[in-house]
């Protein structure tokens, strides 16, 4: 007889049970919120952004949203919606422009609504001021503890590559004066790499992107202490440096570890590297678009072995990963501020269908 604590080892080793979202063909770029059973993953068409939504914790999601049709979007590359929720409901942002392909797009917010059908949507607020100023296409979104959102995006207003944001106090329906985040001294960020966003559970604000100083494309983190109105100065991830004349389109991922702080994920050449505040970095593995979300136990990370290849999951007390999909692209992951709700991956398939798993249970 097999020892039980052989057994749930070998459990804990087994891949999560995927679901296969009915979204039209041509879908891409899932991300994911959710608030108890309630799960949104939303995700980009040609049409438009739509949204597949459940009910049930994701084990079925049965109504299929048509948010907006801004135009055409920016999509492929980690460009695409994002999602988040507060006590006050779901909120969408998205970049598009009528000409898109890098040309006049803008960044738009959308909240639900509920009425007595399920959930309705409201009309796009545009974010970044200036017109067409968003037309790299890049973008991040977090909620904070209370009905506090913020957003970041790199702009373009000046001719180089700035990050700039813009915070919302009432769960999305107003948002404030767009601000500069981080400005290069060497004139740009890194173009292509897209930022990320998380929130702690304090409400304080961290924002990552990838930088462009002295020749080297390496990862930062700002703070912000007032929800994304200000921010401190920023601070290099990892004691390692990239040095490398163009973009890699891989920004990496941060979440917030309860007490134990902010942890980032970022790749560097062909390897995916993990640090803790301003600790030192641990490679976790060779591959590209690593995710991080905050879940019980602390830090869940995903990652794609090469463009297309296996996506692989790394759980809080595992030291090898494990594999979600043979083939796939655009992996995420969703937790929580506590760390103590699921966590929800989501990924395009090689046969070009969405896939959604609950991968902490």
């Amino acid at each position: 007889m097999i020892p039980i604590h052989i057994l749930l080892a070998l459990a804990s080793l087994q891949a999560p049970q995927a679901v296969t979202l009915h979204a039209p063909a041509g879908a891409h770029e899932p991300q994911i919120a959710f608030r108890g059973d309630h799960v949104l993953v939303v995700f980009g068409t040609e049409d438009g952004v739509k949204a597949a939504e459940s009910r049930d914790g994701g084990r079925s999601f049965g109504i299929l949203h048509g948010i907006a049709r801004p135009g055409r979007l920016a999509l492929g590359l980690r460009r695409g919606p994002r999602v988040a929720t507060t006590a006050r409901g779901f909120v969408v942002t998205a970049i598009a422009g009528e000409k898109g392909r890098g040309k006049d797009e803008n960044l738009f917010a959308w909240r639900s609504v509920a009425h007595e059908h399920g959930l309705g949507w409201t009309s796009g607020t545009r974010i970044n001021g200036v017109d067409g100023s968003a037309r790299e296409g890049l973008h991040a979104l977090a909620a904070g503890p209370s009905h506090e959102l913020a957003v970041v995006w790199i702009d373009l207003r000046d001719g180089t590559a700035v990050l700039y944001g813009s915070a919302s106090k009432d769960g999305g329906s107003t948002w404030s004066e767009p601000a500069v985040v981080y400005r290069s001294p060497d004139g740009s960020i890194c173009e292509c790499c897209h930022p990320s966003l998380a929130f702690d559970e304090r409400g304080i604000l961290y924002a990552m992107w990838r930088n462009q100083l002295d020749g080297a494309r390496d990862l930062y983190v700002a703070e912000s202490k007032d929800g994304g109105r200000t921010f401190g100065a920023a601070r290099k991830q990892g004691t390692g440096s990239w040095t490398i004349a163009a973009c890699p389109m891989d920004g990496g991922g941060i979440a917030v570890l309860g007490a134990d702080g902010v942890a980032s994920v970022w790749r560097r050449e062909s390897k995916v590297f993990r640090a803790d505040g301003m600790g030192q970095e641990v490679e976790l593995g060779s591959g590209q678009q690593p995710v991080i979300a905050y879940g019980p136990g602390g830090a869940w990370i995903a990652w794609s072995e090469g463009s297309g290849g296996r996506l692989v999951l790394l759980r809080p007390d595992a030291t090898e990963p494990l594999e979600l999909a043979a083939s796939a692209v655009a992996g995420v992951l969703a937790g929580s501020l506590d760390g103590k709700r699921p966590v929800f991956a989501a990924w395009e398939a090689s046969d070009g269908a969405l896939q959604f798993a609950r991968v902490d249970g």
